[in-house]
């Protein structure tokens, strides 16, 4: 929170399991464009993970985009290693059916307007 003007600039977040007590998952952390290049990532990181101390957990996953040459830094230098990297890819439902020889778009979306 901004000291001055009580703007949320940035946030962390934590989730724990109960089918994995001993697991911590460290998930977005984000910070306002306007604030970018001070270092309050990698601040509220540390601090969410010094909350962690009393929980007694076993192992904390973290992850970013391959592409957030920031975040992974923030990451290494809390000592989080890089364990695996994760390509996404995606197409619209209308794309696969026509690459797959299916039903194209046009002609799917005429069959949902009128059964």
């Amino acid at each position: 929170m901004h000291d001055e003007t009580g703007e949320v600039i940035g946030l962390t977040q934590l989730q724990l399991h109960p089918r994995r007590p001993g697991w911590g998952y460290q998930r977005d952390t984000v910070v306002v464009e306007a604030h970018r290049g001070r270092a309050l990532g990698l601040a509220m990181k540390a601090e969410m993970l010094r909350w962690l101390t009393p929980l007694d957990l076993d192992l904390v996953y973290t992850g970013t985009n391959a592409d957030n040459v920031h975040m992974i830094a923030v990451n290494h230098a809390l000592g989080f290693t890089t364990v695996r990297s994760l390509v996404e890819v995606d197409r619209t439902a209308a794309g696969l059916l026509q690459a797959l020889g299916g039903v194209d778009a046009e002609q799917r979306q005429a069959e949902h307007e009128h059964p």
